[in-house]
This record gives structure tokens, sequence and C-alpha cells, in this order.
């Protein structure tokens, strides 16, 4: 009978709709995901959030479909979307290896960016966003929240690690001192204001396997600064920063020679880096100085590997050079770096 209401399927999807209890999970762009659980053949459960949505499964031109008229999941082989009222609310879905970190938010609507920890894999920490009316406590202000959860080993209880807050600058405003909430401001674009909440304690016996593995998750303030930025509200003006020490073994000075540190795109293995960022300078003390590279959020993908390039030039003739990678901005690497020179 499976096979008249599913005329192409593909293998992945056909397995998993025959195991019953067994659940996945979708990871989705812009950082939003979604699980599902089979809870009878022909049946899922899907989980968004905090709610839990029972789907039946109907006719579909391939793949596999399931749908209550409101909310609607398609899956095909190992991807598939998530429709609700008719409109694509989660889409580019993978499933997630249970292993894998979860991926970035770049979320247009908010100007988030955030690049979660490597330690925060599928299986045990899952993200839900939260919009308008469904943010506890402030609905009527915040615009959208992003909520990271410790999963327990049950897969029920949930716990906080991470929330972000993003209120409209003007709703952020009209809050009385004691209504803003209780967190750190992370960033203010100009017209939305950015704040992170951590927990207080941990919500287990600490010398208990769950309580042992949620301090091995638990980040901290400066973890959450690093791995947070702001892009879309402002086009083509640099207003995100690293920040480059240059350093050299030998202890001579260099007074006249011109120095140059670039930031780059370095994700391409086939093709030149990309600078993204360009500072030259003459340096008239000849001491090794710390430079600020500025540029454009947009410019900025967090999939990708950034690194800071230096060369060091004297009389047009190059002296010294970094020769090793120093990562910055993604994949758990920071907004500062030692950038060493060598002799040529």
């Amino acid at each position: 009978m499976k096979a008249l209401l599913l005329p192409v399927l593909l293998c992945s999807s056909l397995a998993f709709a025959n195991q019953t209890g067994a659940q996945k999970q979708f990871k989705c762009d812009e950082g939003h995901s979604f699980t599902i659980q089979m809870a009878a053949p022909d049946a899922i459960q899907l989980q968004v959030g905090w709610s839990y949505i029972p789907l039946p499964q109907v006719v579909a031109a391939s793949g596999v479909k399931y749908s209550d008229g409101k909310t609607t999941v398609w899956l095909k082989g190992d991807t598939g979307f998530l429709e609700q009222n008719d409109v694509m609310v989660a889409k580019n879905c993978t499933l997630a290896d249970a292993e894998e970190p979860l991926r970035p938010i770049r979320d247009a609507a908010s100007g988030l960016i955030f690049i979660p920890p490597d330690r925060w894999t599928a299986n045990r920490v899952q993200i839900h966003v939260k919009s308008g009316s469904e943010i506890p406590f402030y609905g009527e202000s915040a615009s959208q929240q992003f909520e990271y959860r410790f999963r327990t080993g049950d897969r029920q209880a949930q716990y906080a690690l991470l929330d972000i807050l993003v209120f409209p600058k003007a709703a952020w405003t009209k809050l009385a001192t004691d209504k803003k909430p209780i967190g750190e401001v992370l960033g203010d674009d100009g017209q939305r204001v950015y704040v992170a909440q951590l927990p207080a304690n941990n919500p287990f016996d600490p010398a208990s396997p769950e309580g042992k593995e949620f301090i091995a998750l638990q980040t901290n303030l400066k973890e959450v600064q690093q791995a947070f930025s702001m892009y879309g509200f402002v086009k083509k003006q640099a207003v995100e920063s690293v920040t480059a020490k240059v350093m050299w073994l030998d202890r001579r000075l260099y007074p006249g020679a011109v120095l140059t540190v670039e930031l780059r795109d370095v994700s391409r293995m086939d093709a030149p880096a990309e600078v993204i960022a360009k500072q030259t300078i003459t340096l008239e003390q000849g001491t090794p100085p710390t430079v600020t590279l500025k540029f454009s959020p947009d410019a900025i993908d967090p999939r990708n590997t950034y690194s800071i390039g230096a060369r060091l030039e004297m009389d047009g003739k190059l002296i010294k050079i970094n020769d090793t990678h120093t990562p910055v901005l993604t994949r758990g690497a920071g907004r500062e770096a030692t950038v060493m020179l060598k002799n040529i």
C-alpha cells in the first residue's frame, strides 16, 4: 500500500519510514531545525521548538510527505523542508549527524550571526527560534529569541545553555531599567539590541553524569562575544574589526619599514585567498605594532575560514613574512590574533 502513496521514494526516506520510534533531527538554513519521530508506520510526531505536532503521511509525487493541512514536512532522502500555513519556514534542511557541530546562525531577519562552539553537537544541544508572543516574559518587546538547550539522555527534558534575545531599538529604549532582561548586551546595530542570557548555575548534581556533561557544554560571556556578530543593517560600511598583534623574534627595530596586514578568506584550496580587509603602515620607530582591520559584516560567511596574513618590506624588498595559518572570526577563532613574522 505504501508504494501507492509514494511512487518515487528515495532509499533513506523509506528506511526511516519503516523505523517506528526512530528520531531524526534536520538542520536548516539560518539556524532553524526540527526533529521528527516515527509515531506509526504512516505518521510522525514533529517537534519544532517546544511544540509537538502529529502529522499523518499523505500522497506525494516524490519523497515522503507528512501533513495535517496546516503544517507539512516533506522529506527527500536526507533532505527536506518544513511549511506552515503554506509558508516555507525551514528550507534546505539536511539530516544531522549526531556528532556534527550545530550550524552557525546567519539570520537576515534579526541581523544575527552566531557560531556555536564545536562541542555543541546535534545529539546534545538543540536550538529553538521564537518570535513575538512565543517569547517568554518579553513577547511584547523582543522580536526574536534564539534558545540553545542541553538535551538529556531521555531527549525530553531540556536545560538552558544560552539565550540570545533580539529587541528592536525603539522597544529596548522604552523598557524601564528594572524591566530589562538580566543579561549582557552583545551589540547594538542602530536598529536592534542583542542580549545574551547564561544560566546562573548547573541544574544537576555536578558529580552526576548529566552534571559533568552540562559543565563540559557550558559557555561563558567571552566565548559568546567572540562568536557573535551583526550583519545586514549597515551595507558596505566597515563596522566590525579584528586586531592583529604583529611580532618578530629578533629584537631589531626597522624604522621606515612598510608593514602590510590582511584579513583573508582562505576557504578555497584551489583559488588564491580573497582579501577582506587590508592596512599598510610605515613604521616610524620600527617597533612591532598592533593593527586593527575593519570590515563589513556582510563580507563574512560563518561557514568559511579566515586568517591574518602579514609581511614586512624595507626599501621595496620583502624581509619578513608569516608562514603559518593564523585563524580569526569563525570556527571557534576570536577577533584577536598574534602574528609572528619570520625572516625571508
